[in-house]
């Protein structure tokens, strides 16, 4: 779900909590994104 809502596509289908964190961390830094994606 972590790997999809990177590309916008898992937003409709991760929870609320999901979508906060991950969103909001691979927006104020990106390289979290590559972190979350790896894991």
């Amino acid at each position: 779900a972590r790997g999809l809502d990177l590309l916008g596509i898992g937003r409709e289908q991760a929870g609320p909590h999901d979508e906060l964190t991950c969103a909001e961390q691979v927006a104020f830094n990106p390289t979290v994104a590559a972190s979350t994606a790896s894991s």
